[in-house]
């Protein structure tokens, strides 16, 4: 039975959904708990692959090496940030720094840079702490950045150490995951999904489903008598 959202629904984007779905196999059937199944259903502000743990961990030993997922939302949209999982090792890499990056989408692959940071305001990588929890990075200056309705999120290394994103490996989405070392894009030989997770910008900001053509809003007025 479809459920209607009130329009003054609280908590903006973000909801828990107790759901029981009782199934009946025969009029006689006393032991009605082996019917029903019954589960939560969560809506959140942002798309994940991954269930929030990490099994192991992934990256690169290269210089400027690129990872990037790949995304397919519904329309096009407006992003706030990015939900990042780093995993601490033997070498602590919260000094190396890294570019955030939005690419589009080219012919299935990585294609034109959307937003990187800038040089000079990169992000470093910062450890959680705690399992199954995350580090938010936000675009440099607070920016919102518009994006398609197939886009990639990633970053690019600049030294050539391995910085270690989590990788679930529950969850085999290794078709969204790609890399390029220099010699253009490749997908992932790995099984697994990254926890790397777009935020999506809402209603709290104002910016929801913000038309990419609409951001060049004219600040001139006209003052008369």
């Amino acid at each position: 039975q479809p459920y209607v959202f009130p329009q003054t629904f609280p908590g903006d984007t973000m909801a828990d959904f107790d759901v029981t779905v009782n199934v009946a196999t025969s009029s006689t059937n006393i032991y009605e708990i082996n019917d029903t199944t019954r589960f939560t259903q969560s809506f959140r502000n942002y798309y994940a692959y991954d269930d929030g743990s990490a099994e192991t961990a992934y990256g690169f030993q290269s210089f400027n090496a690129k990872t990037a997922v790949r995304f397919v939302a519904y329309e096009v949209d407006t992003l706030a940030g990015v939900l990042m999982k780093f995993i601490p090792t033997n070498s602590n890499v919260t000094d190396k720094i890294f570019l955030l990056t939005i690419w589009s989408d080219e012919n299935g692959k990585p294609g034109e840079i959307i937003y990187q940071d800038d040089f000079f305001q990169p992000h470093y990588p910062i450890y959680a702490g705690q399992k199954d929890s995350y580090k938010y990075f936000k675009f440099n200056d607070n920016q919102h950045i518009p994006v398609p309705k197939i886009f990639y999120v990633g970053f690019e290394q600049i030294e050539d150490e391995i910085l270690y994103i989590g990788m679930d490996l529950n969850h085999d989405n290794s078709a969204q995951i790609f890399y390029d070392l220099g010699s253009g894009w490749a997908n992932t030989s790995f099984a697994g999904s990254l926890i790397i997770r777009p935020v999506f910008s809402t209603a709290l900001d104002g910016t929801l489903d913000i038309n990419p053509n609409e951001n060049n809003i004219s600040n001139e007025i006209s003052i008369y008598p």
